[in-house]
């Protein structure tokens, strides 16, 4: 299915969620029934150099394409370029402005650009992988705890993707480094930002050379993740919204950890997995053992391009289909 840019996320976000309208603008999201938990979705961003180009002119060019509830919040001077990553930002904050009732994260892949075959343990001073933004928070009412503002502010700081200031998308890699978060295992790749956007200074990492985007230092207690399942209440639901342009590539950089057991850190898939594969063990698995209930991940993509690939992708991850904007 196509859907406009302005509404594909809010379309995305109500085919995996019940919805309920308060009013015009807000949006409230229900846990699974009888469990009193918040949801999680973590939204994945793509960061190809696709999404570096123009999508419309500031003023009536953007107004016709994204609605005037957008543009006249987010890009108010007639004649700016707005690029597709500029809408995909704006669109997405003034959702996360008016969710309550659901805990949201943002995580994407870093670059590319680790020599070796031996995997991501012997990697170093170099880029592959992907890294966690934001750790999910909750989405509260008048944003008391600042969780959207901060969430905002992280996504806005991003440079829009062109040329070699983009990263390929690592599908494998990201939902990898997802699980280990989610079962608050080992980090795993996050950490691997060393020449990320462009950098060719591998002597610093991420952190130190663009701490506004960097990774999410909350969620971690010395070299593992702190699970928000840990804390969380029995069959909670959890979600991933890809945000995605094209299809995974670059991702076999992990594939013996993935390959390793579950005992050590791993999903026991054999071979050379595919990202199907990962998907549909994410889906099938309960991700939390200590927890109550059933814990998986249900995931969902919303592509410029919806085919057999991406479609693959939805139904691997548990969701029927992906849906495409024009």
């Amino acid at each position: 299915m196509n859907i406009k840019l302005p509404v594909f996320i809010l379309a995305a976000l109500a085919a995996f969620i019940p919805l309920s309208h308060g009013d015009d603008t807000d949006i409230y999201f229900g846990g699974a029934t009888g469990s009193g938990t918040e949801p999680m979705l973590m939204l994945i961003l793509d960061y190809r150099s696709n999404l570096g180009a123009t999508l419309c002119t500031a003023g009536s060019d953007c107004d016709s394409e994204l609605g005037t509830d957008i543009t006249d919040h987010f890009f108010q001077n007639d004649g700016t370029t707005i690029t597709y990553f500029d809408a995909m930002r704006a669109v997405l904050a003034s959702v996360i402005s008016d969710l309550e009732g659901i805990k949201i994260g943002l995580m994407m892949s870093h670059d590319d650009n680790c020599n070796g075959n031996g995997g991501v343990s012997s990697y170093s001073k170099c880029s592959n992988g992907a890294y966690i933004l934001n750790g999910f928070q909750s989405m509260l009412p008048g944003d008391s705890n600042n969780a959207k503002a901060n969430l905002i502010a992280k996504m806005n700081a991003l440079p829009v993707p062109h040329g070699n200031l983009s990263h390929s998308f690592q599908g494998k890699e990201v939902f990898f480094e997802l699980y280990r978060y989610l079962s608050g295992q080992a980090i795993h790749s996050a950490h691997l930002g060393f020449k990320d956007f462009g950098d060719k200074n591998k002597n610093t990492n991420l952190d130190v050379d663009f701490p506004a985007f960097s990774w999410d230092t909350s969620i971690e207690s010395g070299n593992n993740y702190i699970s928000p399942l840990g804390t969380a209440g029995s069959c909670t639901e959890v979600h991933a919204v890809t945000i995605l342009h094209q299809v995974s590539n670059h991702d076999s950089d992990s594939d013996s950890d993935i390959q390793a057991s579950v005992a050590n850190g791993g999903m026991g898939l054999s071979g050379n997995s595919t990202i199907e594969e990962v998907l549909a063990w994410l889906q099938q698995s309960d991700l939390a053992s200590g927890v109550d209930g059933f814990q998986n991940l249900t995931s969902h993509f919303i592509s410029k391009n919806v085919n057999t690939t991406t479609n693959g992708y939805a139904s691997a991850g548990g969701s029927s289909q992906a849906i495409g904007w024009d």
